[in-house]
């Protein structure tokens, strides 16, 4: 399991148009006897368009950085968060960098040097979901963590619950936001700050392929799910949108362990034996017939968008921090062959994987193959950074750049 600490936070997002899923209208939903966190919100750097007189008329083919203009650019964006032990410092981390994320889209300005380089993002929507579908077919108390409860962003379902130190109440579902339009972004980065922190008692078979895709995909989707339908019609209904780029971001330390077969959590299966080392996660990787395909998952999101410059994937995972330093130019065949990818029992600590990456005195990530496949499976419309990185700035950055490569591909077309 990962163990970081981080600092305060550090980038700064501008002031926009922020409301709880009704768009510049509904108010917002705090309970007024919490404190939320503090986040203090600077301008946008005053010459936000600075550079696009000269880059006018460049056109997609005269240069790498062309700022293009074109129809109003709309994002939605899902988190899926781990939210199992150990994952309290990713969860800071993330809500730490994210008015960095937002700056950085409501501008345009990829590398902070005051100018824009994509088409700014006009409207951008963001949800929070947990990688915990519980555990159907046994008792919800025979494994700790595993239930799935109403606003907790388990089940699939956005989660709507505000937590941490400060917060208080609830948000109905996804968050928006309209950079430019008016004001309390402060409510915006301060809700996200208090959806981001998950908790770290969930679930110990994590699934945020099947999550995503539960969320996501409509009741009459392409799959089925081991327990209820999808709900990107139901109660996530209207944080898909069309025409908009759907961009999903997954944060763990862990593997994906999607379940296809349920008498995997049972742990006196005769079927799947070695209940009694389910701490360490060894049943999905020991047990890999009883997962989900990786395809499967990369076919049925993709269903979500006509064009693959509308779907971007994103993780913040278990690989070595160095194979993934250029993010638009991973080997992945290299990062998969790498020893330090190989699933292997930890022979110093029975019952564990040796870990993908290491951070020397604070903790560890595991091998995550299947993500990577996952991310592979999109080509240009996918990303992978390692969570092995003292602060969640680079791992972001490397992320946005991607989004900004396919903003332009989009713009281009």
């Amino acid at each position: 399991m990962f163990r970081l600490r981080f600092g305060a936070l550090a980038l700064l997002l501008s002031v926009g148009c922020y409301a709880s899923r009704e768009l510049a209208s509904a108010p917002h939903s705090l309970d007024d006897a919490g404190t939320r966190p503090d986040v203090r919100i600077l301008p946008f750097p005053p010459d936000r368009d600075a550079g696009a007189a000269e880059d006018a008329g460049r056109g997609c083919d005269a240069g790498p950085d062309p700022v293009l203009e074109g129809p109003p650019l709309l994002v939605d964006l899902l988190f899926v968060v781990d939210d199992s032990g150990s994952m309290a410092e990713e969860q800071a981390a993330l809500a730490d960098q994210f008015p960095s994320l937002v700056r950085t889209l409501a501008t345009g300005d990829l590398d902070g040097d005051g100018r824009g380089d994509v088409q700014p993002v006009d409207d951008l929507r963001v949800g929070v979901l947990t990688t915990n579908l519980g555990a159907p077919g046994v008792d919800p108390g025979a494994i700790g963590g595993c239930e799935v409860r109403p606003g907790d962003g388990s089940g699939g379902v956005l989660r709507s619950q505000l937590r941490g130190p400060g917060c208080a109440g609830a948000v109905p579902g996804f968050l928006a936001f309209v950079p430019g339009s008016g004001a309390d972004a402060d409510a915006f980065a301060a809700d996200f700050a208090c959806l981001a922190v998950v908790g770290d008692d969930g679930c110990g078979f994590e699934q945020p392929l099947e999550a995503t895709l539960k969320a996501l995909l409509p009741a009459d989707g392409p799959v089925r799910f081991l327990e209820g339908v999808g709900q990107g019609d139901g109660a996530n209904a209207g944080f898909v949108r069309e025409g908009a780029v759907l961009a999903v971001v997954l944060v763990t330390d862990e593997d994906d362990c999607s379940v296809a077969d349920p008498e995997l959590f049972d742990l006196e299966s005769e079927r799947f034996p070695g209940g009694e080392r389910a701490g360490g996660n060894l049943r999905c990787v020991t047990y890999p017939e009883a997962l989900q395909p990786v395809p499967r998952f990369v076919d049925a999101l993709r269903s979500l968008k006509a064009r693959p410059d509308d779907l971007l994937l994103s993780a913040i995972t278990g690989v070595p921090p160095e194979l993934v330093g250029d993010p638009t130019d991973v080997d992945y065949e290299a990062l998969l062959d790498d020893p330090r990818m190989e699933v292997r029992e930890n022979p110093d600590r029975p019952g564990f994987l040796l870990p993908a990456c290491d951070l020397e005195g604070t903790g560890f990530a595991v091998p995550a193959r299947r993500i990577v496949e996952a991310v592979r499976g999109f080509g240009e419309s996918g990303v992978v950074q390692s969570i092995c990185e003292p602060r969640f700035d680079r791992a972001l950055r490397g992320i946005t750049d991607r989004l900004g490569e396919l903003i332009r591909r989009r713009a281009c077309r």
